[in-house]
């Protein structure tokens, strides 16, 4: 049946918004920009759209695969904002074990920016000119016999990045190595992660608390004042 034009017009935005959100919660963000690019008049998209621009800018810097063009450059750590605001939505879904994932691949991602960013060193085959001439020998050590490179996991990269000289994210990890560690244990116990045992709400509010505060307070000590601004979550409704 024909449909007035006012109502069909709210039916196609809607559906294009939805669709760009959908996108975006499964890291399509190329797809999902092209979708939301169209609603820039609805101020909530418009804002989101700005934010995203830089998410795939930061992600471009990471991700070698991904096409980063019309992007906008932000601080470069925008797409582990992405993350925590992807968790959020998760949590509110109930889905603890999914929110749990990616608050652990957003503290991952931290120190991987932080280290290729500011020192050139990726974490999946570290190059030892990179390093300090104190540290080489040590990290010599931990050179794959089979694959012939050097690998870093999630806490060998932030205790590099601790004795790395002055470095704000190494020394805020310092001051919270201790509840990371702990809150890493949650993770791993769970059916996602190495064990058997399910992820409660208690239990992502215990590892939500630690990790994005600890996240936040990195983020804030390594980039300019000008540059701090809130990410925006994505809508629970839409006003049209």
């Amino acid at each position: 049946m024909a449909l007035p034009p006012e109502t069909r017009r709210k039916i196609q935005t809607l559906y294009a918004c939805c669709s760009g959100l959908d996108a975006w919660d499964t890291f399509e963000h190329r797809e999902a920009l092209e979708l939301l690019e169209t609603q820039m008049r609805h101020t909530e998209i418009r804002q989101l759209v700005v934010f995203l621009k830089r998410v795939i800018n930061s992600r471009g810097q990471i991700d070698e695969k991904f096409d980063s063009g019309n992007a906008t450059e932000g601080h470069g750590y925008e797409i582990v904002q992405d993350l925590l605001n992807n968790a959020e939505r998760r949590a509110a879904q109930v889905r603890y074990d999914d929110a749990v994932g990616r608050l652990y691949r957003a503290l991952e991602l931290l120190a991987q920016i932080r280290l290729k960013k500011t020192y050139g060193i990726r974490t999946g085959d570290v190059d030892l000119k990179q390093l300090p001439e104190s540290l080489r020998n040590e990290y010599e050590q931990k050179r794959s016999p089979v694959r012939g490179v050097i690998q870093l996991a999630l806490r060998s990269s932030y205790e590099l990045l601790s004795k790395l000289p002055d470095d704000p994210v190494g020394k805020v990890y310092q001051e919270n190595a201790n509840k990371i560690i702990n809150a890493l244990e949650v993770r791993n116990n769970s059916l996602f992660a190495h064990g058997f045992q399910p992820i409660n709400s208690s239990d992502y509010q215990k590892v939500s608390e630690v990790f994005v505060n600890f996240i936040q307070s990195a983020i804030t000590a390594v980039i300019p004042q000008r540059l701090q601004a809130q990410s925006p979550q994505s809508p629970s409704s839409l006003e049209l």
